[in-house]
């Protein structure tokens, strides 16, 4: 995957969730957030993951920074 790749890096992140290999899927998530740190669906969806591995309060965290994207963004206040 090329490094500046935040939409490769993003989408490898969603088919980690969804074989449930979370711990890959935070690298990936993470790394899109390294370059491109206002990504929405990044923080989201690493926020997904860490509550799924039950690290709640970075899942929060991850939420809360959605929220500051996207006031308006119903699924992070309700997975928040």
């Amino acid at each position: 995957v090329s490094p500046g790749s935040v939409r490769l890096y993003n989408n490898r992140g969603y088919c980690h969730a969804k074989l449930s290999a979370y711990d890959a899927a935070l690298e990936d998530y993470s790394q899109v957030l390294e370059l491109d740190p206002g990504n929405v669906h990044a923080y989201h969806n690493r926020g997904i993951s860490h509550d799924k591995t039950g690290n709640f309060k970075k899942a929060i965290a991850d939420f809360s920074a959605v929220l500051q994207l996207d006031l308006y963004n119903a699924n992070a206040y309700f997975n928040r």
